[in-house]
C-alpha cells in the first residue's frame, strides 16, 4: 500500500512539473535562477485573463519585496507631473499596502509628490492590484502616475532615485496600453516600433512610440538599462480588433512581457507610412484659414506617429508671407499658407516629396523657402521638379536597417534611375521609389507607368509608390515587389467626384527579408480626411488586392499583405 502511495505521489509530481514546464514554454521560456526587474502589462480589462495568467507565471520566477507600478496619469490629476500615494488600497480580495519607507525617501528627495486624490479613478494602477496581491502577497507597492508633459530630466531624476531606494528589491511593472484609436492593421505597424524600443532599449525611438504614455516607457527603459536584466521576453502581443473581430473600428494593442538577465536582443526593422497628394492652398486655405489644424480633426493625431518614416507628396510651395485665399479660387498656380510646415509637423509628418509639377509655382524663391521652413520643422524635403539630383535621395536608418527614398517627377521629363538604385543597393539599403507620374483621374495605371516600375524593380527597388492621378489606381506585384500606382489624394480641395475624395495610405515595415504592408483607405469628407470604414474601405482594398490575385474577405487582417523580398 505504501509503495502505491509513493508511486501516485511521483506521478502527481511529474504531471505538475510537466504542466509548469509546458506553461513556461507557451508563455516564453525564462532562464533559470532569474532576477526579474521589470515587466510591461496592459491595464485594459479586455485582456484581464491574459494579464492575470502573465502574473501567475511571473510569480514562479521572481519574488520582489516591492512592486513599483507605473501608469499614465489618464485624467491629468493633481498639480505635479509625477505623483505617488501612501494610502492603503481596498480591493475585493483584501488590502494592498504601500511601501511607505521607500515612498517617503522618494518624496524627501523631491523625485515624486504625494496626492491620494489623484489616484481615485486611476485604472492604470487599480486594475492591476488584485493580480499583484494574489501573486506577490508579501510585496508592498509604490504606485506612480506620470503626466504626458513629464520631461526627460524628471524621468532621469526619478529613475536614479528609484535605483537608490530599491537596491535590487523592486519589480517595476509598467502599466501601458500600446497603439490607440486606430484600425488593428495600422496598430500592428505602429507596434513594430514600440516593440523595438523594448527589445533594443532605444531611447532615441521613445518619442515616436504610439502608446498611451511615453513617460512611462521612457522610465521603463531607463530603469532596465541600470541593471543586468536587459533581455526582453515577449509573452503576448494582442489587439482588441482581433479579439473582438473588428477589422475597421478603433482598437487598442496590448503587450505583455518581462526583462530577464542578458543583453538587448537587437531587432532591426524599419517602419513607414506613405500618403498621397497634400495641397493646403485654395479652398483648404480659405476654409481653415484661422486654424489649419482643424483640417485633421476627423483623424487621431496618432495616425502618422509610431513609425520611422511618415511621407507625403507636398503639392505646391509654402509661402513666406500670409496668403489671402479666395473662396472661388481654381488657379493651378498653388501657394500654400506659411503655417503649412507647422501643420505637417503637428500631424507627425517627417518627410515630404517636392518632386512634382507644382513645386515651382512660386518660382525659385518659393522652392527655397519651402525647403527652408520644412527643415526648420524637422521635415525632410526630398526631390526636385525635374531630373535626379543629390536632394532627390534621402537616407534613413533604424538600427542596422537602411532605407533609401528616391523621389522623382515624370510629368514633364523622363528619368533613368537604374544607376541610382544600384548604388543604393550597394549600400545594403532597401529602396523605396516615390514617383509623381501617370494620367490624372485615370483609374488604372498606364503602360508607361508599368514600364518604369518594372525597370526600377529590375534594378533593385523594393517598393514603388505613385502620386499625381488624384485617384486611387490599381496595384501590381512584380518579382514579389509591390507597386502601388497611385495613392490618390490625402488632402485636396477637389470635390467633383467620389473617386477624387478617396485616398490610400500604405503603412508597413521592412524586417530582414520580409515586407509587411497594411492598407489604410482614407476619405475626404468636406475637405477633412478620415479613415474609411465599411464598404468604402472594402472597395478600395479590393481594387488593390484583386489585380494582385489576392482574395479579399471582410475579416480581421484583410487589409494586411506580406511579401518575401528574396
Amino acid at each position: 500500500m505504501a509503495s502505491k502511495t509513493i508511486l501516485k505521489l511521483i506521478i502527481s509530481l511529474a504531471i505538475s512539473t510537466l504542466l509548469v514546464v509546458t506553461s513556461f514554454f507557451l508563455w516564453g521560456t525564462p532562464k533559470t535562477n532569474q532576477k526579474i526587474f521589470a515587466a510591461v502589462v496592459p491595464h485594459h480589462d479586455l485582456v484581464k485573463k491574459e494579464r492575470d495568467g502573465f502574473f501567475v507565471n511571473l510569480a514562479k520566477i521572481t519574488n520582489p519585496k516591492t512592486v513599483v507600478v507605473v501608469s499614465s496619469n489618464h485624467f491629468d490629476a493633481g498639480d505635479y507631473n509625477i505623483l505617488s500615494s501612501s494610502k492603503i488600497w481596498q480591493i475585493s480580495s483584501g488590502e494592498v499596502y504601500p511601501d511607505n519607507e521607500k515612498i517617503d525617501k522618494l518624496v524627501m528627495g523631491n523625485s515624486i509628490h504625494e496626492d491620494d486624490l489623484a489616484f481615485e479613478r486611476e485604472h492604470g494602477i487599480f486594475n492591476l492590484l488584485a493580480a499583484l496581491r494574489e501573486n506577490f502577497n508579501s510585496a508592498k507597492i509604490i504606485p506612480i502616475i506620470l503626466k504626458d508633459k513629464t520631461n526627460e530630466d524628471e524621468i532621469i531624476n526619478l529613475n536614479e532615485a528609484l535605483i537608490e531606494v530599491c537596491r535590487d528589491e523592486c519589480l517595476m511593472v509598467s502599466s501601458i496600453d500600446f497603439s490607440h484609436y486606430l484600425p488593428g492593421a495600422l496598430a500592428e505597424i505602429h507596434d513594430n516600433l514600440s516593440l523595438r524600443v523594448l527589445n533594443n532599449l532605444d531611447k532615441d525611438l521613445v518619442k515616436r512610440t504610439e502608446i498611451d504614455s511615453i513617460p512611462a516607457i521612457s522610465l521603463l527603459v531607463e530603469f532596465v538599462k541600470n541593471n543586468q536584466a536587459q533581455e526582453f521576453v515577449l509573452s503576448k502581443h494582442l489587439n482588441s480588433g482581433q479579439i473582438e473581430y473588428s477589422p475597421d473600428g478603433e482598437s487598442t494593442s496590448y503587450v505583455l512581457g518581462y526583462f530577464q538577465k542578458g543583453t538587448p536582443q537587437l531587432k532591426d526593422s524599419f517602419s513607414f507610412m506613405i500618403g498621397g497628394d497634400v495641397m493646403l492652398g485654395r479652398q483648404v486655405d480659405y476654409t481653415f484659414k484661422n486654424n489649419l489644424n482643424l483640417l485633421w480633426s476627423n483623424i487621431s493625431d496618432r495616425f502618422f506617429n509610431g513609425v520611422d518614416l511618415s511621407l507625403v507628396n507636398l503639392e505646391g510651395p509654402i509661402s513666406q508671407t500670409p496668403t489671402n485665399p479666395d473662396k472661388n479660387d481654381q488657379s493651378l498656380v498653388f501657394n500654400l499658407p506659411p503655417e503649412s510646415a507647422s501643420f505637417l509637423k503637428n500631424i507627425k509628418i517627417n518627410a515630404v516629396s517636392l518632386a512634382n509639377n507644382h513645386v515651382f509655382n512660386q518660382g525659385w524663391s518659393g522652392f527655397e523657402n519651402t525647403r527652408d521652413v520644412l527643415n526648420k520643422n524637422n521635415i525632410a524635403p526630398i526631390g526636385v521638379q525635374s531630373g535626379i539630383e543629390a536632394q532627390s535621395i534621402k537616407h534613413f536608418q533604424a538600427g542596422k536597417q537602411k532605407v533609401s527614398v528616391i523621389t522623382l517627377n515624370l510629368t514633364n521629363s523622363e528619368v533613368d534611375l537604374a544607376t541610382q538604385i544600384k548604388a543604393e543597393k550597394a549600400r545594403n539599403s532597401r529602396v523605396i521609389i516615390y514617383a509623381h507620374w501617370g494620367n490624372e483621374y485615370e483609374k488604372t495605371h498606364s503602360e508607361a507607368q508599368s514600364k518604369y516600375a518594372h525597370a526600377w524593380i529590375d534594378a533593385g527597388a523594393d517598393l514603388v509608390v505613385g502620386t499625381h492621378p488624384h485617384v486611387v489606381q490599381d496595384a501590381e506585384i512584380y518579382k514579389n515587389r509591390p507597386i502601388f500606382y497611385s495613392l490618390g489624394n490625402l488632402i485636396f480641395d477637389q470635390q467633383f467626384s467620389e473617386e477624387v475624395k478617396d485616398g490610400l495610405v500604405i503603412a508597413g515595415f521592412f524586417e530582414e527579408d520580409n515586407l509587411k504592408i497594411a492598407l489604410v483607405p482614407v476619405y475626404n469628407n468636406n475637405l477633412k480626411p478620415e479613415i474609411s470604414t465599411g464598404s468604402r474601405k472594402f472597395n478600395i482594398i479590393y481594387k488593390i488586392k484583386n489585380p494582385m490575385n489576392m482574395y479579399t474577405n471582410w475579416s480581421y487582417g484583410y487589409d494586411i499583405i506580406d511579401f518575401e523580398l528574396k
